[in-house]
């Protein structure tokens, strides 16, 4: 299997600099170009979230959402501010709860040592667990205005219905909701507590005085008369509006007659240079860029110099983020660039897409590149992303975004590929169809080459783990983690998911070792090379695993007869996954149940009914048979 690294050969390195610059740069104030004017008045009507549970700002695209809150933001808003940026991939609960916690920290809402710096947001997000959510925000030292940009990519029922769980107690968490369509919150008894601000596009209108400030702030004049022509021409549109008064011809002027489409791909696209018009279309595959991507996507070309002027000539290009500048095309525009390249240049698009998924391959940013793999159409790239790096990530919030990405893959119409084969087994596996896992992972098993496709012979190991795990086989889960830990440790050069593969192939071994009463080993080498605890705030896939081995480790001890051993480490547990949120999962059911073993041996009845109903409530994050069985026959 091919690395992601063009030519790469097998013995070198998969680095990455900042995985997390992306989100870094989502959960950042975007910058406000210079070339906007200030607008009082809507900017008096945003403010008005500090006092509100919420406003929401509704209109279409173009209508300058974005750039009337970034700027009231920025100017002073009189409250602390986290923003952040939703893309496509935040539709699912868990992914967006993720993404919020991040613009909370990254905004400096949380001090140390608030219970939301420990919580970790794992695959499911389980109605415990958003009332932690919830619970914790309620201690927030000061209010927060939450500023949820393009909320239209989480404009699902299902996210709608926690949002609203958060609006419906008095938290001092207040939210700004930009988005093109009116979500799908049940918004009556907010509105009539008068606890909704709502500016929709009459509001966001440019009116008279705010033609004359842009005028002049583009070192044009116009009379009375050129203002109104101008109002009248586009209704307010504040794209429009500025495309208009910056046009300097009797041809853009004319150009007001197309669609609103067309006028803004004419007045931004066709005038620039050829080189910088392809640079545009090229570059616009992405949410975002950052001149080391835009110079992989548009090969030989200055992006260092371009994206820089791009931003600084007009309001269509806007930066943000730490470290290296990302630059983001208004939305609008970014469609058009995108729609244009497909009718010019399909091939172009497929190849732009590929380089993005490179890139972002490299920069351990393994979802977004197996989202452009499977843009590209590039179904072994698809193979190689996934086997290497995204396949981790079905461990974590954004498991449902890889499954729908996977989910799209023509696996009939494609020849057998190993790479491929996990990932139809993985996308079973998730689905919870484990018998066509297991067909899948035979498939795989009988065309991978181990010695040149390490990281797709760790995978091939763990799930069958992982299945074997999801239904009740002990031993076989031993086995196979066994075999996925000896493959890991021999892999002959790193691939980004290694450590967290080795991680989860220690943990699931030491779980299935103990379900075996595999006692020998307890003291040293049966959590060998699992990952101890830690105070990371992100979400880590062995953690959680590691934990479950723990648990599983406490229960076999207790059947041994060390209780204070079992009641030991089953505490230390349950004290490391009660921060983070994760009491109520199946991998450390095993926990309680040992605490209400040792409570029943010791005929303690204080507290042994809570602890059996913890342990039979804590069925989250998937199936796992042999702990049910347990705490069932501990019932």
């Amino acid at each position: 299997m091919a690395s992601v690294e063009p030519r790469a050969e097998p013995e070198g390195a998969v680095g990455a600099t900042d995985a997390s610059e992306p989100t870094r740069a989502r959960t950042t104030v975007p910058d406000v170009p210079p070339s906007t004017v200030p607008r009082p008045a809507v900017e008096r009507l945003v403010g008005a979230a500090r006092t509100r549970r919420l406003t929401l700002v509704s209109a279409g695209p173009g209508w300058g959402k974005t750039t009337v809150t970034a700027r009231w933001a920025r100017g002073g808003a009189g409250v602390r501010v986290a923003w952040l940026t939703l893309e496509p991939f935040d539709d699912k609960p868990a992914a967006f709860w993720s993404d919020v916690l991040a613009a909370l920290r990254a905004a400096d809402a949380v001090p140390p040592g608030h219970p939301l710096e420990s919580l970790v947001v794992p695959p499911r997000l389980t109605p415990a667990l958003l009332r932690r959510i919830l619970g914790a925000i309620e201690l927030l030292p000061e209010p927060v205005v939450l500023v949820l940009d393009d909320f239209h990519h989480a404009a699902c029922a299902a996210v709608a219905e926690t949002v609203d769980d958060l609006l419906r107690y008095p938290l001092p968490l207040h939210l700004v909701v930009l988005t093109r369509v009116d979500p799908l919150l049940r918004l009556q008894t907010l509105r009539a507590r008068g606890e909704v601000a709502e500016v929709g596009a009459a509001d966001l209108a440019f009116g008279a005085a705010d033609v004359v400030a842009l005028a002049l702030a583009s070192g044009r004049g116009l009379d009375p008369h050129g203002v109104d022509r101008v109002l009248d021409e586009t209704g307010g549109w504040a794209v429009g509006v500025r495309l208009r008064v910056e046009a300097d011809d009797a041809a853009s002027r004319a150009r007001a007659d197309r669609s609103a489409a067309e006028f803004l791909l004419a007045e931004v696209l066709d005038r620039q240079e050829p080189a910088t018009r392809r640079f545009l279309l090229r570059t616009s595959v992405t949410s975002a860029v950052c001149p080391d991507l835009a110079a992989d996507l548009a090969p030989g070309a200055p992006a260092g110099r371009l994206l820089p002027g791009l931003a600084a000539a007009d309001g269509f290009v806007t930066t943000a983020g730490e470290g290296r500048t990302w630059y983001r095309y208004h939305p609008l525009l970014r469609e058009m660039l995108v729609s244009e390249l497909r009718v010019e240049d399909p091939v172009g698009l497929r190849d732009a897409h590929r380089a993005a998924a490179r890139w972002f391959a490299r920069e351990g940013e393994s979802l977004r590149a197996l989202e452009h793999a499977v843009a590209a159409q590039d179904w072994g790239l698809v193979g190689t992303v996934f086997v290497e790096g995204a396949a981790a990530q079905l461990a974590g919030p954004h498991r449902e975004s890889v499954a729908e990405a996977l989910r799209r893959v023509p696996y009939a119409d494609l020849l057998p590929d190993a790479g491929l084969a996990l990932c139809a087994a993985s996308l079973a596996y998730a689905e919870e169809r484990f018998d066509a896992a297991r067909r899948h992972a035979a498939l795989a098993r009988e065309l991978l080459d181990p010695v040149r496709e390490p990281a797709a012979a760790v995978l091939l190991e763990l799930l069958d783990a992982s299945t074997a795990r999801a239904t009740g086989d002990v031993r076989g889960l031993a086995t196979a983690a066994g075999a996925a830990l000896a493959v890991a440790e021999a892999a002959p050069y790193p691939f980004p998911a290694l450590d967290t593969y080795r991680g989860l192939a220690a943990a699931q071994r030491a779980a299935g070792l103990a379900w075996c009463s595999v006692g020998p080993e307890r003291s040293g080498t049966l959590l060998a090379g699992a990952p101890g605890p830690s105070s990371t705030r992100a979400w880590r896939a062995p953690q959680l695993f590691a934990l479950g081995a723990r648990a599983a480790a406490a229960l076999l001890a207790v059947a041994e007869g060390r209780l204070d051993d079992g009641d030991a480490t089953a505490r230390a547990v349950l004290a490391e996954a009660e921060p983070r949120g994760w009491d109520g999962y199946a991998h450390v059911r095993t926990a309680h149940a040992a605490r209400a073993w040792v409570r029943y041996l010791r005929a303690d009845d204080e507290g042994l009914d809570r602890a059996l109903a913890h342990a039979l409530a804590a069925d989250a994050g998937g199936r796992e048979p042999a702990s049910g069985a347990a705490v069932r026959l501990l019932q």
